[in-house]
């Protein structure tokens, strides 16, 4: 199978930099978008070349599916180490193994290229432990969101991080299907809606992932569809492995019609056919939220867009899911870097959710049709600070404290960090470039 061009243009920008001396590598690329396809650019280059390859994953479902990949390449000296499903040599020339695995059994098999997917868990200790009997091997990690819940730098295991493509850009070629959202006015504590009733206005009839915030949560939400006379199941980690195999495979047949989780979807799960994806949970990690919302994103036959149903307003905390974001190995978090400041409005008709400037010169609402009403002038808030000047030519600490100021400033007021990123700029003429041990 052929590279899209901007899959071959990343493969090249991880090329050159391990030309330029590079040995660990971050792959950027959203949900979606051929993470795996590229890797195995690396992977069968690496085995045509008579070297060894370690690929390595934390889901029994990345693990076979890389394996399926792979041997799909033209590659069939493969061996699988996983717990009750371990095949082939450990010295085949492609090694695709579970990270858990080749920990607990002390496995180490030879390679020249070790590719971890999803590897913005590559900061754990197990990780860690399995990359230091590789010191001289190259380093390929994949993900779509590069960063740790607890925000610690992936700059600690990798080098340098390649960004393959936007999320809008891949809209723009077909690689993602565009979303239409429906959620609150604001972000809210409880659910705005009842998860059923959102469903049946907003998406009968479609393929949907429930993510729920307990497993009780999932099974009472899929006994509840189920109640309505619509084919639905839960699952969760302590389904049986084969029921959890075959109620994915019902899914994905089309027999099942709504499937309910809880942390069991969010990664390592890959069904074209699911169009909508409902939140009936909050969620502070911007990293989770593109992970959930990118399960229904894939383009497949017959599949115009996608439907996210956000009943607690995530998207008024971590933005649009075809927004621009940037990236980086600091721990700084994933960031948006467009449409920020445009603001996120609610149709009164439909629910719809979108932002500002995707209305039109009409006012019109983009999913409807329907006529918006003005947006309400903004309010000034008072904050009884104690004035002082700035002045571009300010001391490097003087700058810290004012970042410090608005960044304390968007949390009080619920905006998101790039909010303070760019009223720094709007001060000094420049963004923050203070290392993570500078910032409060």
């Amino acid at each position: 199978m052929n590279l899209h061009p901007f899959q071959a243009a990343a493969v090249a920008g991880v090329r050159e930099l391990a030309r330029g001396g590079a040995k660990r590598i971050l792959l950027q690329s959203p949900t979606g978008t051929g993470k795996t396809r590229m890797g195995l650019e690396f992977a069968v280059g690496a085995v045509r070349q008579g070297g060894q390859v370690l690929w390595l994953a934390h889901r029994r479902e990345l693990v076979a599916q890389a394996a399926g990949a792979i041997m799909r390449a033209g590659v069939a000296d493969i061996g699988v180490s996983l717990a009750g499903a371990s095949t082939g040599s450990t010295d085949a020339a492609v090694q695709v193994g579970s990270i858990q695995t080749l920990f607990a059994r002390g496995q180490r098999p030879d390679a020249r290229v070790v590719v971890w997917d999803e590897a913005h868990h590559c900061t754990a200790t197990t990780y860690r432990e399995v990359a230091s009997a590789y010191p001289d091997a190259w380093h390929i990690g994949l993900t779509a969101t590069p960063e740790r819940s607890d925000h610690s730098p992936l700059g600690d295991v990798f080098q340098a991080i390649v960004v393959a493509i936007s999320s809008p850009d891949a809209v723009r070629r077909g690689c993602l299907v565009p979303v239409r959202v429906y959620a609150p006015a604001t972000s809210t504590d409880a659910l705005s809606e009842d998860p059923l009733a959102a469903w049946t206005a907003h998406a009968e009839g479609r393929q949907t992932v429930a993510f729920c915030s307990s497993v009780s949560g999932a099974a009472e939400l899929a006994r509840r569809f189920v109640a309505a006379g619509v084919p639905a199941a839960s699952i969760d980690g302590t389904t049986p492995l084969a029921e959890r195999t075959a109620t994915l495979a019902a899914f994905a047949a089309r027999e099942l019609r709504v499937l309910c989780n809880c942390q069991v979807l969010t990664e390592g799960w890959d069904c074209p056919g699911a169009q909508v994806c409902i939140l009936a949970r909050g969620c502070g990690s911007a990293a989770l939220f593109l992970q959930m919302v990118g399960r229904v994103l894939r383009p497949a036959d017959g599949k115009g867009d996608a439907v996210l149903i956000d009943l607690r307003g995530v998207v008024h905390q971590h933005g649009m899911p075809h927004d621009e974001r940037s990236f980086n190995l600091e721990g700084e978090g994933i960031a948006l870097v467009s449409k920020a400041g445009d603001p996120i409005r609610q149709c009164p008709s439909c629910a719809a959710v979108f932002r500002a400037a995707s209305a039109g010169l009409e006012r019109e609402c983009p999913i409807c049709g329907a006529a918006l009403p003005a947006p309400a002038p903004p309010r000034a808030t008072v904050e009884r600070r104690p004035l002082a000047e700035i002045h571009a030519t300010a001391s490097r600490e003087e700058k810290r404290r004012a970042y410090d100021r608005f960044r304390e400033q968007a949390r009080a007021r619920g905006y998101s960090q790039g909010w303070a990123a760019y009223r720094f700029k709007g001060v000094f003429g420049h963004f923050p470039d203070f290392s993570r041990s500078e910032v409060a």
